[in-house]
Parts: structure tokens; C-alpha cells; sequence
């Protein structure tokens, strides 16, 4: 006996229930929370017809596709769904999903990242953040080894021009102290430029990914790549590159500047800003404002208001951060845990540091466990 012929008594219970339009608003889902998938696809793909613009069907007959592993159908399906709709949780997190098992790492992890930015529960958004962020680091890896490889049989590459990465500054005075804030410096700057839509901002992992595959300390990067290598190898278009130094015993100075990779020349000006250790979250704005008009940027109202913000002003917590961030590069969990949690007793409004620590503690969801903390749950019998 084939597969449809198994199914013609049910399709035939399907053709009666058409008859009316309420049956059919609900049958395709009825079907699909009972596992019957082919019939659940069969019969949504009926009401898909009746009903082009209704999410709901585009987004069950994505999860149908998904179920039956017809994972390039779920995507579109899903993607329909969520261009009807941009703010529907369970269309993206299946669309994430889908893109996961097609191998399509950067489109999952946008996915993930812009479903974790809507109303969902904590446990469900912590996890597609650290899901998000383990998925960008196997594909910038991926990008660091293949721009390695074009690098060494001198094809080219082609970088976005709004595309930016943020280098470690260096210690120029070579004072131990100021090497811990090296890390956060950078983790701070990006997640400022982050905020600004035109720009695409390099994930500060990428460049730790990049200084780990070429065995290299953060001081001789620009050493042993040029600036058109480095961009390529990172995928950005300008580099802020910058350094650290000691004045006194109690003040620094910060200085930084854009360069563009193609033609290895500082664009705009260089940017300083001096002051007291402890108000090194300050200094960090203030180079920001300065790097910014270097990079020819016009912030709107929502923009200059969110930049107006402080990861933290507490000195010690931005420390306790900058070596959590260094510990974790490292994998030494525990280290990186203890200095996040030193970070938030500190300050208990880092949410940088808090964002850091629940990635780090929480664990690993299936996507079983994940499906029940959505708004909806869709059974998989």
C-alpha cells in the first residue's frame, strides 16, 4: 500500500472539512499537534491557498516542513511568515533553527540575536544569545581560514566600506596595571559602535579568533600583517586601532584613530583623551565621539541617546570585567565567572557583565527544552 494511498481516508475527512472555513482555520494545526505532519502540510497548504497573508499558516507549515526535515521549505515558509510579521517569536526561532540545520551559520545567528531582542522568558534568551555567539565563532573562524587561504594565493576580497573592526590597544607605557583594560576597552567601543545601524561592527571574538589562529600577541598584530590583511582577514573595511599610556601615577592617556585598510591611511584625525585611571568609562566616550566623526557618522536622536549611556562607571567593575573577558578568551571558566560576579557586586547595573556571566553559567538548552519556554508550544510527539 503507497503513502497516499494510506492517506486518501484522511484527505477525504480533509475535502468535507473545507466546506467550512472555521474547520479550516484550525484542522492543519490540529494535525500538527498530533504529529500527523504530511497531513498537517497537505491540509495547511490548503488553507495557505484560501488565506496567502495569514501568519499563523505560513508559520505552521514552516514547523511542518521543519518536522519533516524539509528544512529549505521551513525556511521559506518561515521567512514568509516573518516579513508578515518581524516580531513573531515563534517564526524566528524555527527560521534560527532551520538555518542551523542548513549549515547557514551567519543567517542563524542574525536570527537568534533578533529573536532574543523581543518579550520572550530569560532562560529562552540567554540561551539563543550564547547559541548565537558559539554559531558566529565557528563561522568567523571559517572566514579567518579561507581569507587565510585567498591571503596566501593573493585573491582578493571585497569588504562592506560601513564595516569596522576594533583592535586591542596597545600598552604603550608598558605599565602592567593598564593591561587588563585592554580587553574591555575594546568590548566597550564595540558594543558602542554596535548601536550605530549603518555601521557593521566586527565581533571582538573574531579579532581573538584571528590573533589565536596566527599565534600572535595583540601588540604584534600590525606587526606581522599589514593593515589591507588585517582587514580582510577580519572582513572590515576600518580598523580603530589605538594605544594606553601612563602620565602619571594616577592619569592615562587614551589615543585612537580610523584607518582605512585599502589605503593603509589614517581617515579624520587622531582622537585623545587624558584623565584619572578611575574615570577611564568617561575617557571611552569621549573617543567615541571623536571616532565617530572620523568615520564620517551622523548619529539620529534614538542613536545619540543610547551612546549617551555607561556600560558602568565604576572603575574597579570595568577592571573585574576586562579580566573576565580575558580569562574567558582563555577558557578558564571559573576565573572569568568569579571576575563577572566581582564585576556586578561592583556595580550591580553592569549589564555587560551580567549578560557575560549568564551565558557562561546557564545550561545548555536542547531544542526540545527551548521549544517549551515559547509563547506557543508545538507539540513533537
Amino acid at each position: 500500500m503507497t503513502k497516499m494511498t494510506r492517506l486518501l481516508p484522511a484527505l477525504f475527512l480533509i475535502t468535507i472539512a473545507c466546506g467550512s472555513n472555521n474547520t479550516l482555520q484550525h484542522t492543519g494545526r490540529g494535525f500538527l499537534e498530533t504529529g500527523d505532519y504530511d497531513l498537517a502540510i497537505i491540509q495547511l497548504r490548503a488553507e495557505e491557498r484560501m488565506n496567502p497573508a495569514d501568519v499563523r499558516i505560513k508559520r505552521d507549515l514552516g514547523i511542518a516542513y521543519f518536522r519533516t526535515k524539509q528544512y529549505e521549505k521551513a525556511v521559506s515558509k518561515l521567512s514568509q511568515a516573518a516579513k508578515l510579521n518581524s516580531r513573531d517569536q515563534v517564526s524566528l526561532f524555527y527560521l534560527g533553527v532551520n538555518y542551523e540545520f542548513l549549515q547557514q551559520l551567519d543567517k542563524a545567528a542574525i536570527v537568534y540575536r533578533a529573536c532574543s531582542s523581543l518579550d520572550i522568558k530569560d532562560e529562552l534568551k540567554n540561551e539563543l544569545l550564547a547559541r548565537s555567539q558559539e554559531i558566529e565563532l565557528k563561522y568567523s573562524k571559517k572566514q579567518i581560514r579561507d581569507h587565510l587561504s585567498e591571503l596566501k594565493n593573493s585573491n582578493s576580497h571585497v569588504t562592506e566600506p560601513n564595516s569596522v573592526a576594533v583592535l586591542y590597544f596597545r600598552n604603550i607605557s608598558e605599565w602592567r596595571e593598564l593591561t587588563p583594560l585592554l580587553k574591555g576597552l575594546a568590548e566597550v567601543l564595540i558594543t558602542d559602535l554596535g548601536k550605530v545601524q549603518r555601521l557593521k561592527i566586527v565581533k571582538r571574538k573574531k579579532v581573538q579568533l584571528l590573533l589565536d589562529e596566527l599565534h600572535l600577541t595583540p601588540c604584534s598584530l600590525l606587526d606581522q600583517l599589514k593593515m589591507r590583511d588585517t582587514g580582510r582577514m577580519l572582513g572590515a573595511a576600518k580598523l580603530i586601532t589605538g594605544g594606553i599610556e601612563r602620565v602619571d601615577n594616577t592619569r592615562i592617556r587614551l589615543t585612537a584613530g580610523v584607518v582605512d585598510t585599502k589605503s593603509g591611511q589614517l581617515q579624520g584625525e587622531s582622537v585623545q583623551a587624558a584623565g584619572r585611571l578611575s574615570e577611564i568609562p568617561e575617557l571611552e566616550k569621549i573617543l567615541l565621539v571623536g571616532l565617530l566623526k572620523s568615520l564620517g557618522v551622523r548619529l539620529n536622536s534614538d542613536e545619540a541617546k543610547a551612546l549617551q549611556q555607561f556600560p558602568t562607571k565604576n572603575n574597579l567593575a570595568f577592571i573585574a570585567f576586562s579580566k573576565g573577558l580575558d580569562f574567558e578568551d582563555r577558557n578558564i571558566i571559573r576565573q572569568a565567572k568569579y571576575q563577572y560576579e566581582k564585576a556586578i557586586n561592583l556595580d550591580a547595573e553592569f549589564k555587560l557583565a551580567k549578560q557575560r556571566l549568564a551565558q557562561l553559567s546557564q545550561k545548555r538548552l536542547t531544542i526540545a527544552e527551548m521549544e517549551k519556554l515559547l509563547p506557543q508550544s508545538y507539540k513533537n510527539p
